[in-house]
């Protein structure tokens, strides 16, 4: 929803609907919740999640990139 601040907010909207005793619709009830800290924290979780393993696969290949070169190493040192 757009916000007189110009920034985007996002909202959670549940409406129920109100009958008469004859099971005829007369109308809804509802409420519009601002739900955009919740919305903001998810996307900093899922970034956080995606760094986390961006990280963790940096680590995996720099260990590989150690063991690589002290086993060269060794084979160089070792005719």
């Amino acid at each position: 929803i757009p916000h007189p601040s110009s920034l985007t907010r996002w909202v959670c909207l549940r409406s129920s609907p109100m009958l008469s005793d004859k099971g005829e619709l007369l109308g809804h009830v509802g409420t519009i919740e601002d739900i955009t800290e919740r919305k903001e924290a998810e996307e900093a979780r899922a970034e956080f999640i995606r760094e986390q393993a961006a990280r963790q696969e940096a680590e995996a290949a720099n260990q590989m990139k150690d063991e690589f070169l002290a086993t060269l190493s060794h084979e160089l040192r070792t005719p």
